[in-house]
Formats: C-alpha cells, structure tokens, sequence
C-alpha cells in the first residue's frame, strides 16, 4: 500500500507542569480523544518533562514557564533544536510574561496566562493541532508531488519525440512506437508548438534542482490543464527551459488561440511568462521536423518583442524578405553627428534608423536584424578611431565585444548601440574642447600682436581654420566675450600704455588701425570714461610731478 493511504498519524500531546492538579486537570478533564489528540504523558519538573519529550516525541507540549530543574525558555531551546516541528505553548503569569516573550521569540508556539480556563487551553491547543495539521497537509503535498514527478516523467516519449523532431522517420514504425507508449496522436495533420520560459536560465540559476524541478513540473502541469482536451497530442520538456506541444490540427480550435491561451494562463497563474513559436501544419508524421524548424524559426522573431508573445510562422514569412541596407545618406548624417560630437543629433539618427529597421515588411530576420545592430556599432567606432588614437580605443573594443555577446532582444541591442553612439560623441566633444582652447589662444595671440591690422572675424577666423560662424561661436564660449569686444578691449589697453609713453594721439590711432583719429578718440572715451588728453593729463603728468618731487628729496 501507498504511504499516502495511510490512515492519519494522532496528534500526541504532552502536559508539563509542577502542579500535579494542573497536569491531571488538563489530561482528564478535556475529551482530547473526540479531538483526535492522545496525551503521550504528563511531567512535573523540567528534566522529566525532557525525557518525557525525548521518548514519546509529541506534536503539541504545554509547559509552565516556571519549573523545576529545567524552565520553560530552556526547554524551548532544545526542542526547537532537536524537534523543530513540535508546537509548544507556554503557561505564564503576569509576573513572567515578559520572560515567557523570550520564549515565544525562540519559537514557542502560544502563550497562556494565569488563571487560566480548561477551555482556554483546549482552544489553544486544538489552534495549534489545526497548525500541524496545515503543514502536514503542506509536506504531504510536496511528498506526492515528489512522488509523481519521480514515477510519471515520460522518459520514453520524451526520448523518442527528441528524436522525431530532429530526424525523419519510417512512417510503419513511428506508428508502432506511438503505439507503444500510448501517445494519443494521430499520424497526419500535424503541428508543432514550442514554448519557451522567458528569462528561466537567469532566474534557474539561484535555484535548487529540486526547486526547479517542482517548478517545470508545476507549470508542465499548468500547461497539459490548458490544452483543449479534444486535442490530441502531447506535452514534453526539451531543456530546462522549453516546452514542446505536438499535436493534431482540429478545425475547432485556431492553434493560435490555443498558443495565447497557454501563454494568458502562465502568466496569471505563475510569476513567468512565455515566448510561443508555431510551426505549419505538416501532412505526415515523418515531416515532423519540418514544422518543428518552423517553429524555431516563429520563435527567434521574439527578438523584436522581448518575450511574452505569440509568433506563427505562417505569418512572418509571407514572402522572401529583401535585405536590408542603410542608405548612404544616414550614413553620412550619422557619420557628421559622430564626428562633431553632437550626441542629441546622434541619438536622433540612431532612433530614425532603429524605427526603419524595425518597420520593414516582412520583418527583417532576428540573425539578420543583429547584424545590421553589430555593423551600426562597429560604424560608431570607425569613425572614433579616425579621430582618436589606439590606446584611448580599449573601452570601445569592450562595448563592441559585449554587443556581439547579446543577442537576447532587439531592445537590449538598441540600447547597447545607442551607449556606443553616446561615448563617442562625449570623446569626441572633449577632444573638441581641448582643441577649441588650444586654437583660441593662438589666435588671442595673434590678436595681441597684430592689432595694427584691419581684425576682423573672417581675418581671423581664416586664420584659425574656421568658418566665420564658427569661429565667433567658440571665440565668445572660451573667452566670454564677442570678437569686436575683445579686439577693442586690446587696443584700448595698448592705446593706453602708448598714452604713458607720451606718444602722439594720431600716431597711436595710426599704429591701432584706426584710420579716423576723432573715431579712435570717440571709442577711447567710451571705453575709459576719457578722451587721450584726459588721459595723458591725468597719468603722465602725474607721474611727471612724482619724479620731480622723487629728484627733490
């Protein structure tokens, strides 16, 4: 006979206390029996109590916290060690119910106080037996489970049905071996379904075998209650991650339906969800393999959507998609975007030619569609390494290598590529800044030594190598000042130190490239507040009288 037929185990009960009133009153004054409960033994010290524990092993022990030799929270100690599964409850007085809460942090089940009522004990008790029995009932269930999984897995059929999908058999002898292990599949008209758990090999991977074992068999399960009973077919695991459904078309279920079906279920009823590939109908059970291909094709098109989802291979390849290439154009857009560093006009580009790739009818092969992500990536890179030198190309390298690794969806792709394009145009903008100051302050140089030259921007500018726009746009971001200021503000400067000199207002407008003294005097004034005269009168000729005075002494 099965061990799960076995009429239910008793509930043993065990009463502790140092008052033998106590401990008869509880044993004889309740019907224990019409609750399914018998009083393994009674105790009046802790160490008996103990030994009354160790030999009978009962479900339920009621202690008084206060005892002889062994008390209450000692005792409770080492029945949690030694039987974690017992319940104790403890009877307390005011007095000790901050000491019998230690108890209950060690794991006691219940606390009783003083005075207390047989009935108040009988209900605690009988909250305790309907705790056991609850977990009982749990390990029952985990030990049936256990049970099924280790007597029901059909090693056989899975075997043969591997070897169906993979390879082409006689058809008089598949019929047998069907037949034999009592498949209830029909040889003709046939389809196949694979479903794939979404994400499984990362989640598995903090499992036990045993947790995932329970697991795959709980959502075979989940799967073989979904499937229409009319179908014929049958329902195995390929690896650890993927199921198969093989079964035989019936025109009053669309296998579509029954596809989305299976993936709904699945993701109410557990915390994964599906990815669902079907093949085409197939005439003979020796073109199994055919459809089996079909489906592993509809499968890979989860590329686009990540997961939890239905392909039909029917319909994604409703005629021979035509490659695919980039125009030359966004080429060239991206390519200008990368080079000046520009990352908002970048991520732009990328999300133009991300939302082509994906809109292409029929859609564009997941392998294909990966590649085209790989040489978008590889594009970015070329056009840093044209400015940058090899050894500032490490992460890169890094970034490409981790995107031919990924290949799990579209997304995780668009994602990796769009990272790619972002560091390269923050390199790139550095490096533009690095340059940009460098060419400023040649050209503040050349400023300061040619302020007797007509200075103007497109001077300048074709000077540096810029354009003229470009020019005036980087000259004020590192100087903080527009190119007419700056030139004035020199000149006046030099306008003054010649003024000190004590050179004539003419020559100085001469030497400064003003040809119009009266235009030189009118900008001198509005930039000191002064004309040269006021000027000179103020500087010079004070500094004149401070000599004199300086010879004098």
């Amino acid at each position: 006979m099965s061990d799960y037929n076995k009429q239910p185990t008793p509930i043993l009960l065990c009463i502790i206390d140092d008052i033998k009133a106590v401990t008869d009153g509880i044993s004889t004054q309740i019907d224990w029996k019409k609750h399914g409960i018998t009083v393994s033994g009674t105790a009046l010290n802790g160490d008996d109590g103990w030994s009354l524990i160790q030999s009978s092993q009962p479900d339920i022990i009621l202690t008084d916290i206060r005892m002889p030799n062994l008390d209450g929270i000692a005792m409770t100690k080492k029945i949690k060690e030694f039987f974690p599964l017992s319940k104790v409850i403890m009877i307390t007085g005011y007095n000790d119910f901050e000491y019998a809460q230690q108890a209950v942090k060690l794991g006691a089940f219940d606390l009783i106080l003083k005075p207390f009522s047989l009935k108040s004990i009988e209900e605690i008790v009988l909250k305790a037996k309907q705790s056991i029995l609850v977990e009982r009932e749990k390990m029952l269930k985990q030990q049936q489970m256990e049970h099924q999984i280790k007597e029901s897995l059909p090693v056989l059929r899975q075997d043969f049905f591997q070897l169906l999908l993979h390879y082409r058999s006689n058809p008089s002898s598949t019929l047998e071996r069907l037949n034999f292990l009592q498949v209830d599949l029909k040889p003709s008209q046939i389809i196949v379904m694979i479903l794939e758990i979404d994400h499984f090999m990362e989640d598995s991977k903090s499992m036990s075998i045993r947790d995932m074992e329970l697991t795959l068999f709980a959502l075979q399960s989940l799967l073989e209650e979904t499937l229409p009973q009319q179908l014929n077919g049958i329902v195995f695991r390929e690896n650890t991650y993927r199921f198969i459904f093989v079964f035989n078309q019936d025109d009053s279920f669309s296998p579509i339906s029954v596809a989305e079906k299976c993936r709904e279920n699945v993701a109410l009823y557990t915390k994964y969800t599906l990815s669902i590939g079907l093949g085409n109908v197939v005439e003979h059970i020796e073109d199994i393999s055919i459809s089996y291909e079909q489906a592993i094709t509809a499968l890979s098109y989860h590329f686009y959507s990540g997961g939890n989802g239905v392909f039909q291979y029917r319909d994604i390849i409703a005629s021979s998609p035509a490659l695919f290439t980039l125009s030359y154009g966004k080429e060239q857009e991206l390519g200008l975007a990368i080079r000046s560093g520009n990352s908002e006009r970048t991520l732009s580009i990328l999300n133009d030619i991300f939302s082509n790739y994906s809109s292409q009818t029929p859609l564009l092969h997941p392998e294909y569609l990966a590649s085209l992500c790989y040489e978008l990536g590889h594009a970015i890179v070329r056009t840093v390494h044209e400015r940058v030198s090899s050894e500032k190309m490490y992460d890169f390298e890094l970034q490409l290598h981790e995107l031919r690794s990924n290949s799990k969806s579209y997304s995780a792709l668009q994602m990796q590529v769009k990272d790619i394009g972002m560091a390269a145009c923050r390199l790139i903008a550095s490096m533009f800044q690095k340059e940009a100051a460098k060419v400023i302050d040649q050209s503040l140089h050349y400023i300061r030594s040619n302020l007797h030259l007509d200075l103007t921007i497109a001077h300048c500018a074709k000077q540096a190598n810029f354009s003229p726009s470009y020019y005036t746009n980087l000259f004020k971001q590192e100087t903080g000042l527009t190119f007419n200021h700056f030139v004035t503000q020199e000149r006046m400067e030099q306008a003054k130190l010649m003024l000190m000199e004590d050179k004539q207002v003419q020559d100085i407008s001469d030497s400064l490239g003003y040809i119009n003294r009266r235009y030189f005097s009118d900008l001198f004034k509005k930039h000191t507040g002064m004309t040269p005269t006021e000027f000179r009168q103020l500087y010079v000729q004070g500094h004149s009288h401070s000599i004199y005075k300086i010879n004098q002494n």
